[in-house]
């Protein structure tokens, strides 16, 4: 089994924070940390709005699944609903409004398991000065605990560490055979290595 960083596919599209959210972009994180923290689903929603910001890029195209933020991606309906049969028990799916396209309907992804999976004893990590919460890693070196869960983010010392979405396998050849477009998946670690 092998386990892969997510990122957005490069396609000239970022969903953009819109300043008509109940939230701003820095009370955001600070209001749902106890969610987070805490692998609930976010409850107490306000509907997220957004626009979409385009490059100059001639290979510019909506996919599926876009990229808002380092962290979080919007979703399309149709992937929605395909993703959410399979992975309800590790992703929430959220309402969100895309302000350049209000009639079509979009969904926040938030991956809410986290798991303390990283084995910091083996991994290439640096620390926070007298403490087990890294700030950084170079090497990842993951404990079996990661698969029991196709998607997760990393938790260190109790705390959301990295709240990019980690996969495994399972969720990568899902979204592929799916047809699912706009992730790039980065093998860190194989468990047969």
């Amino acid at each position: 089994m092998k386990i892969y960083r997510v990122f957005a596919s490069e396609n000239g599209v970022t969903c953009c924070y819109a300043k008509d959210n109940k939230l701003s972009v820095l009370d955001f994180e600070s209001h749902y940390d106890v969610y987070m923290d805490a692998d609930k689903l976010l409850g107490d929603w306000n509907e997220l709005h957004f626009y979409t910001s385009t490059t100059i890029n001639k290979r510019k195209k909506f996919n599926n699944i876009m990229r808002h933020n380092v962290m979080f991606y919007m979703v399309d309906e149709s992937s929605k609903m395909i993703i959410e049969k399979e992975f309800s028990d590790c992703i929430q799916f959220l309402e969100a409004v895309n302000n350049d396209d209000p009639l079509t309907k979009y969904y926040f992804l938030y991956p809410f398991r986290g798991i303390e999976g990283l084995d910091t004893d083996k991994s290439k990590c640096d620390f926070l000065p007298n403490s087990k919460i890294y700030t950084s890693v170079s090497k990842y070196i993951f404990r079996k605990d990661v698969e029991y869960c196709p998607v997760f983010k990393l938790k260190s010392d109790g705390k959301a560490y990295d709240m990019r979405m980690y996969i495994t396998d399972e969720f990568k050849d899902f979204i592929e055979s799916n047809g699912i477009t706009g992730l790039r998946f980065e093998e860190i670690f194989d468990f047969e290595d």
